[in-house]
C-alpha cells in the first residue's frame, strides 16, 4: 500500500496519494507506518496541523509497540 501512495507522491499527485494512505489508516489504524507516511504528505502539502497529530499518533503507537516488545521479550 505504501508503494502506491509513495509513487504518486513522486509524481507530484499529493491529492491521490493522501486518500489513498487515509484509506489505509481506516484499513489499519494500529499501523505506524501509515500514520508516519501521512504525516510527511501532510507535511509536504503545507498542512502543519494534521502533520503534527499524525506524528503523535506515530509516535504513540511506536512507543506502545516498543513496550511490547520489551514486555514479549524482557533482557535478562
Amino acid at each position: 500500500k505504501m508503494d502506491l501512495a509513495e509513487q504518486l507522491m513522486d509524481q507530484g499527485q499529493e491529492q491521490q496519494a493522501l486518500e489513498y494512505l487515509q484509506a489505509a489508516v481506516r484499513g489499519d489504524p494500529y499501523n505506524d507506518q501509515f500514520h508516519y507516511r501521512l504525516s510527511a504528505l501532510y507535511r509536504r502539502m503545507g498542512n502543519k496541523e494534521e502533520s503534527a497529530k499524525e506524528m503523535e499518533k506515530f509516535k504513540q503507537l511506536r512507543e506502545m509497540k516498543d513496550e511490547l516488545q520489551q514486555a514479549l521479550h524482557p533482557k535478562s
